[in-house]
């Protein structure tokens, strides 16, 4: 995302570039002005935004290609982003599986504590 289009989603929320910059912790406007002028802004940047606004990120990226899953996670289709729908249930298999494991760990982590 470019810093011209996290500057036209920040503007939405009615807040001024000085009212954000400090919101974010930056010692004043030129810093955020700065950071805006990328032509790739920093998906920390992106996010501390977020989080500090209150915005979700999917109100940032919307109409950049956004999906939300029905268990809300995001994902967006671009580089290295790109979710190949056969390998999807393996994937979940396996992260199923891994929360198995860590269940297990957990119980014997807990009797051990008896």
């Amino acid at each position: 995302m470019t810093g011209e289009e996290l500057k036209a989603k920040l503007k939405k929320t009615g807040k001024s570039q000085s009212e954000i910059a400090q919101l974010l912790g930056m010692p004043n406007q030129q810093a955020l002005y700065q950071a805006l002028k990328a032509d790739d802004v920093k998906s920390g940047l992106i996010e501390e935004c977020c989080k500090k606004l209150g915005l979700s990120i999917v109100e940032i990226y919307e109409g950049n290609d956004c999906v939300v899953a029905k268990d809300h996670s995001t994902a967006f289709k671009g580089n290295g982003n790109t979710v190949h729908t056969e390998l999807s249930s393996d994937f979940i298999n396996l992260l199923n599986k891994k929360d198995e494991q860590i269940d297990r760990l957990l119980g014997i982590i807990e009797k051990m504590k008896v």
